[in-house]
C-alpha cells in the first residue's frame, strides 16, 4: 500500500511541475475571453498603476496580460495545489514534534510551494477585483509570484529516490571539503576581479567598469563557462585571463574526488544493505558494519588466493 501511495504520490508531483513549466509556454495559453472571470479580472489585476500593455515591449508582459492559462489545465492545478495543502495539513496534525514538523527541509518546501499558490486560488475562486478596490493588489502579485517556488517541489524526490538519498549522504559527508571549495574560489574571485580591473584601466570598453563587475568575468573564467560578453582587451588582462582559467581549473578539480569516494562509499553501502536485506542473512544498521563485512570478504579473497598459490 505505501509503494502505491508513493508512486500515485510522486505522479502528482511531476504532474504538478509540469504544470509549471507548460504555464509559460504561449501555446498553452488561450486569450482572454468575454467571460466575467477573464477580461474582468485581468483588469483588475493590472490596476490603475499596471502596465500599459500597448506600449511595452516586452514579450513576457504582453503575454501575461493579453493571455491566461488554458482553463483545463488551472483546475487541474488548482485541484492539486489543495490536495497538497489537505496533505500538509494532515501531515502536520499527525506529527508527533510541531515545532520539529517547521525546521524539516521537505516540510519548508511543502509551505512556500503550496501556501502561497492555494492563497492565489482562493482570490481567483473569490474575486480578484474586491483586492483591487481595497488596495491589497500588492499582496495577490506577491502571492502569485510565491508560486514559482513550486519547482522546489523536485527536491521531494530525494526521499523517493535512492539514489539522491546517497548523493545528499555523500554531500553531507563531505561539508568540509564543499567549504573548502567555496572559501578556494572565494579568494580566487576576489584576486582576479582586482587584477583584471587594474590591468584594463587603458583599455576603452567599458567591461570592467569596478572590482564588483569582475566578479562575475572571474566566476565564469574559473568554472571554464565563457559567456564572452565580457572580455579582456588588453595583453595583460589576457594573460590574467588565461590564469585564471588555469587556476580555476585546480580550484574546482581538487574537492571532487573526495565527493565521489563518499559517495561511491554511501552506495555501496546502500546496495550491500539491500542485498543482505533481501537474504535476512545479515542486519546491518552502521557503516562499521559495512566495513567489517568488507574487511571479512577482501580477507577470505586473499587467503584463497594465497592458498591457491600454496597448492600449486
Amino acid at each position: 500500500m505505501f509503494q502505491i501511495w508513493s508512486v500515485f504520490y510522486i505522479l502528482l508531483l511531476l504532474l504538478s511541475v509540469f504544470l509549471l513549466i507548460v504555464e509559460t509556454e504561449p501555446s498553452f495559453r488561450v486569450p482572454f475571453g468575454a467571460g466575467p472571470n477573464s477580461t474582468v479580472n485581468s483588469i483588475c489585476r493590472l490596476g490603475s498603476d499596471g502596465p500599459d500593455v500597448n506600449n511595452t515591449t516586452n514579450p513576457k508582459t504582453v503575454m501575461y496580460f493579453t493571455t491566461r492559462f488554458h482553463p483545463i489545465a488551472k483546475l487541474i492545478n488548482t485541484i492539486l495545489t489543495f490536495f497538497f495543502l489537505a496533505e500538509l495539513i494532515i501531515r502536520f496534525i499527525v506529527w508527533p514534534d510541531k515545532l520539529k514538523f517547521f525546521l524539516s527541509l521537505f516540510n519548508i518546501i511543502d509551505l512556500v510551494s503550496v501556501i502561497p499558490l492555494a492563497v492565489v486560488a482562493v482570490i481567483n475562486l473569490v474575486d480578484a477585483c474586491y483586492f483591487v478596490a481595497n488596495d491589497v493588489v500588492m499582496a495577490y502579485y506577491v502571492a502569485s509570484i510565491s508560486s514559482v517556488f513550486r519547482c522546489l517541489r523536485v527536491l521531494k524526490l530525494i526521499k523517493h529516490n535512492r539514489g539522491l538519498r546517497v548523493l545528499t549522504l555523500a554531500l553531507q559527508a563531505s561539508a568540509r571539503e564543499i567549504i573548502l571549495l567555496l572559501l578556494l574560489v572565494c579568494m580566487a574571485m576576489v584576486i582576479f576581479a582586482t587584477t583584471i580591473y587594474y590591468a584594463e584601466l587603458s583599455s576603452q570598453t567599458l567591461n570592467f567598469r569596478s572590482i564588483p563587475s569582475g566578479f562575475w568575468w572571474s566566476i565564469i573564467t574559473m568554472t571554464t563557462v565563457g559567456y564572452g560578453d565580457v572580455v579582456p582587451q588588453t595583453l595583460v588582462g589576457c594573460i590574467i585571463g588565461g590564469v585564471c582559467a588555469l587556476c580555476g581549473m585546480f580550484v574546482t578539480g581538487l574537492p571532487i574526488p573526495v565527493i565521489a569516494s563518499n559517495f561511491n562509499l554511501y552506495y555501496t553501502y546502500a546496495k550491500l544493505r539491500e542485498r543482505m536485506r533481501s537474504r535476512k542473512s545479515v542486519h546491518i544498521t552502521s557503516m562499521c558494519d559495512l566495513c567489517r563485512i568488507e574487511a571479512e570478504r577482501r580477507c577470505r579473497g586473499h587467503c584463497g588466493k594465497s592458498n591457491e598459490a600454496l597448492d600449486t
